[in-house]
């Protein structure tokens, strides 16, 4: 058989009737529901007094938040400036490339076109009968004034 060995607390609990425990526990809920009640009822002033704080904050700063807007927006109007200060720049710098280029181009053309002079004369010279070769073709093959009728086209095909 084992032997039964009785805790410390075992040995000094006293029995206590049910009905006793019960009205004790219904009245510490109580008792805790009341502290619980009045600790909602502190929370709830205490928020209160915290949106009152915050509003009184708010309207004092609203000076000064709206300096702050004014500020960024000042800033922001001196980066556009400059951003576009900047634009232009890049922008004339494109178009003095593009001029230069340009008047390189129309250079060489004219160049170009000096050398094709010089080498349609040098080639008159030494071929007088190569001068309806550098004709324009116009000239060279007038263009019909009319066109020909479907009789005209099949009378000279056959």
């Amino acid at each position: 058989m084992q032997q039964h060995q009785l805790t410390k607390q075992e040995d000094t609990a006293v029995p206590v009737p049910i009905a006793v425990t019960g009205h004790a526990l219904e009245e510490a809920t109580r008792q805790n529901g009341v502290t619980a009640i009045e600790e909602g009822e502190q929370e709830m002033l205490r928020l209160k007094e915290l949106i009152e704080k915050l509003e009184k904050t708010k309207e004092v700063n609203k000076p000064a938040h709206a300096a702050r807007a004014g500020e960024s927006a000042q800033r922001m109007e001196e980066i556009m400036v400059r951003a576009k200060k900047e634009h232009q720049a890049v922008l004339q710098d494109i178009k003095k490339t593009l001029d230069a280029e340009t008047r390189e181009i129309e250079e060489k053309k004219k160049k170009l076109a000096e050398a094709k002079a010089r080498l349609v004369a040098k080639l008159k010279k030494l071929v007088p009968s190569l001068d309806i070769l550098f004709e324009t073709p116009g000239e060279l093959f007038p263009a019909p004034t009319q066109k020909p009728t479907m009789a005209e086209v099949t009378a000279g095909v056959t």
